[in-house]
């Protein structure tokens, strides 16, 4: 299992941020589940 954490990953020229957690069912898949982070318009 991983804990819930915030991992950046490079696309292209653009830089994505997601929130992610990784647990393992009883047959041992593991699965990840994440959502993106939007990115602050503010920032340049």
């Amino acid at each position: 299992m991983i804990p819930l954490e915030q991992r950046r990953y490079r696309v292209g020229a653009n830089e994505v941020t997601s929130e992610q957690f990784v647990i393992a069912d009883e047959d041992g898949y593991l699965l990840r589940f994440f959502a993106d982070i939007p990115a602050d318009p503010q920032i340049s």
